[in-house]
């Protein structure tokens, strides 16, 4: 990237546009480059009169962490003890070792000694211009009442509902509250998911957990906006790191829209998830996708479905799921279970979708296990607390085989929005899972 870059007009070959109008953040061989400019479009490109720098000073400036080529933290530079908070965020999927690594970065922070760093190796984002009209400058401040907040803005890495996410602190280093930026379609459906569910938990009052408040909700220039509240954090983790949230949590979160049982088949959700993989399955039969898997992908899919039409009569309980259920949202304190993103989360699917993904995701991004072996340690871990749920006994592998078919419409929505820039091998891995189901007899 160059020192400067005005917002909205990118310096590099950009590359397409999603189906939301934006561009994919991290393409291209530049990636950090192309991650920068990507943040700056979406949170300044509406205000022209912003300019957004890179390398040098600036009034309303950030330190990138780790790096330009890397930027996954952006930290405020106006105040330390609001820098030093951006990073002292943990939850249970981390490790000991990571939450002292950010423990260390916190400290050197609040001593100002990391700034000095990032200044003197131009590791600096910032933007020159009036802060009135911009989202950072003025909005935010006017949506929550008050004048006091810097912003920390996480990127993380570049994966299908990326977003950018905006911490919100007080000068002193209170954490305020936690910002979304819905910038495509995908995004936008899912920071108003989000707050939909922050609303019904709010009214609930869950007894088991707590999750976040819903502090704001609007619009910005086309991009949707959802503020929830921070909630506390502790530096040592309780219990282990991939252990099974507490059977009183999933039960509360899948009560919350009411459990049903019926037939596979009548299941509204089962009638959803044939829309949905119609598009998917006309996508194999042209372009890329019918040459690369030498029609292997489509053969797996149509007899997937008609293994399952077989099973239509199969009756299962349906109820309400989080949708991302992992470590890396859930934060363990000695009396209650604190739960954040909610912007998967949806009711009438199978119950046990919540435990089935645990599981699995655990299995593939933390241990480290390939598609097919995660999904059966998801399929194990899982089966002892279905029935303490509420499901039907004896439906652990028509579960898995249906948990895989809403990941494989994901991913596909994911591609579709162009949110990564890259290829699709999360729905190729998956395709070959089912696949490998079918030949050893395991659908269901």
């Amino acid at each position: 990237m160059s020192p400067t870059h005005r917002a909205g007009r990118p310096a590099l070959p950009e590359p397409p546009p999603t189906a939301g109008g934006r561009r994919p953040p991290g393409a291209g061989p530049r990636g950090g480059a192309r991650e920068l400019e990507w943040l700056a479009e979406v949170l300044w490109g509406p205000t022209p009169r912003v300019e957004v720098v890179v390398g040098v000073p600036s009034s309303l400036g950030w330190g990138v962490l780790p790096d330009l080529r890397r930027p996954r933290v952006l930290v405020p530079l106006s105040s330390r003890r609001a820098a030093a908070e951006a990073v002292r965020q943990y939850s249970d999927g981390m490790t000991q070792r990571a939450r002292l690594a950010k423990a260390a970065v916190g400290l050197g922070l609040r001593s100002g000694a990391l700034q000095w760093w990032l200044r003197r190796r131009g590791l600096l984002f910032g933007a020159v211009g009036p802060a009135e009209g911009t989202l950072l400058g003025d909005h935010v401040a006017a949506a929550l009442g008050r004048s006091d907040l810097a912003a920390a803005i996480v990127l993380g890495p570049v994966r299908p509902n990326r977003k950018p996410v905006v911490q919100l602190i007080g000068r002193g280093g209170q954490p305020v509250g936690y910002m979304k930026v819905g910038w495509n379609d995908l995004t936008r459906r899912l920071v108003r998911a989000e707050a939909d569910m922050l609303r019904r938990l709010a009214e609930a009052s869950p007894r088991s957990f707590t999750a976040p408040g819903l502090l704001h909700q609007g619009q910005w220039h086309g991009l949707e906006i959802t503020i929830s509240s921070a909630l506390p954090h502790r530096l040592w983790r309780r219990g282990r790191r991939y252990a099974m949230p507490p059977p009183a949590v999933s039960r509360e979160v899948a009560a919350l829209g009411g459990v049903e049982v019926m037939p596979l088949g009548e299941s509204p959700w089962w009638a959803g998830l044939r829309r949905r993989l119609a598009p998917i399955r006309q996508a194999m039969d042209v372009g890329p996708a019918a040459t690369q898997t030498g029609g292997r992908a489509a053969t797996a899919l149509d007899a997937t479905i008609e293994a399952l039409d077989g099973q239509a009569a199969t009756r299962l309980a349906f109820a309400t799921w989080h949708g991302d259920w992992g470590p890396w949202n859930l934060r363990s304190t000695p009396d209650r279970l604190l739960v954040w993103d909610w912007e998967r989360s949806g009711d009438g699917v199978p119950l046990g979708f919540d435990l089935l993904h645990f599981g699995y995701q655990t299995a593939l991004q933390g241990l480290g296990q390939p598609p097919a072996a995660a999904a059966a340690t998801g399929r194990d871990r899982a089966a002892p607390r279905l029935a303490e749920l509420g499901q039907q006994a004896g439906v652990e592998e028509l579960l898995l085989t249906l948990y895989l078919l809403e990941r494989l419409c994901r991913a596909a929505e994911a591609e579709v929005s162009a949110v990564t820039g890259r290829p699709d091998t999360v729905g190729a891995a998956l395709l070959e899972v089912l696949g490998r189901r079918l030949r050893q007899g395991g659908t269901g």
